[in-house]
């Protein structure tokens, strides 16, 4: 579990990073996907496997698409 954290934080980082680097339109939505994929992807964490609440399908949903 903690490993698959580790990789969506450095592909995270990954894109940022690039975006710095190149400053293109298209580097800043990638990086800007790779943040919301890791909030959505810690939403779902958090409601599987600490605690419930309702509106995690609904946030998830916005946040991936």
């Amino acid at each position: 579990m903690e490993l698959n954290i580790l990789v969506i934080l450095i592909m995270s980082g990954l894109a940022w990073e690039r975006h710095l680097q190149l400053e293109l339109p298209q580097t800043l939505f990638a990086a800007c996907g790779a943040i919301l994929f890791l909030i959505s992807d810690a939403l779902l964490a958090w409601n599987r496997f600490r605690m419930k609440f309702k509106s995690t399908q609904f946030l998830s949903g916005i946040l991936t698409k």
